[in-house]
């Protein structure tokens, strides 16, 4: 897949529209509930996500893409930053949305996330992985993972993230098999468990 100005230019064109604006706004509001320090948006479409974030919130947001003219987007903006060349210590949440999918290794991002940091998701969930082909979101070239929501599940918590809430808000807002979920990375195995027994009903 080339992510070039007609990729960059689709976003554009849907910025300002009704589902544009109801996604934002669940997203923003989803990041608020759960992020205190500063938010990396990684794969911004036109950058309107973030735009709401500076608006709305009093949050710090930066973003990182890999389409030349999102970085051009980012820099003239002074947002642009390289989660692979160090992890700023203000931000405790990112944000990737419709953007998992289409990494070639999405585990290597994951494990570059430190612990303490939320992790914010929306994808493509499949139904029935015997209806892949004809599935809508099967986009070969651009799409290059498919989850049912227990592989998405197992997929992420293998990387010690804790799962905390997952909704299909967006496939309400009027998109398809769209899912949503909030993840929080932790330092290890045992740090997993102490915060999943945290947790339980009654344990407060």
């Amino acid at each position: 897949m080339i992510y070039d100005r007609d990729y960059f230019d689709r976003y554009v064109a849907l910025r300002g529209t009704p589902i544009a604006l109801r996604l934002n706004a669940l997203r923003v509001a989803l990041v608020e509930k759960y992020c205190t320090r500063g938010i990396l948006d990684v794969g911004i479409g036109s950058g309107e996500f973030i735009e709401r974030i500076l608006w709305e919130t009093d949050l710090p947001v930066a973003g990182y893409d890999i389409n030349p003219h999102g970085i051009s987007w980012l820099r003239g903006h002074g947002l642009w930053c390289d989660p692979w060349r160090g992890w700023p210590p203000w931000i405790d949440g990112v944000t990737l949305w419709d953007v998992l999918e289409h990494m070639p290794e999405p585990r290597a991002f994951l494990q570059i996330i430190p612990a303490g940091t939320f992790l914010f998701l929306s994808l493509p969930i499949l139904p029935n992985r015997a209806r892949l082909c004809k599935w809508k979101h099967h986009k070969p070239g651009e799409h290059l993972w498919h989850w049912t929501d227990r592989e998405l599940f197992d997929f992420v918590c293998h990387e010690d993230f804790y799962f905390l809430e997952s909704n299909d808000e967006e496939t309400l807002a009027g998109r398809e098999d769209i899912k949503t979920y909030v993840f929080l990375r932790v330092a290890n195995r045992a740090e997993y468990n102490r915060v999943a027994e945290a947790a339980l009903p009654g344990s407060r």
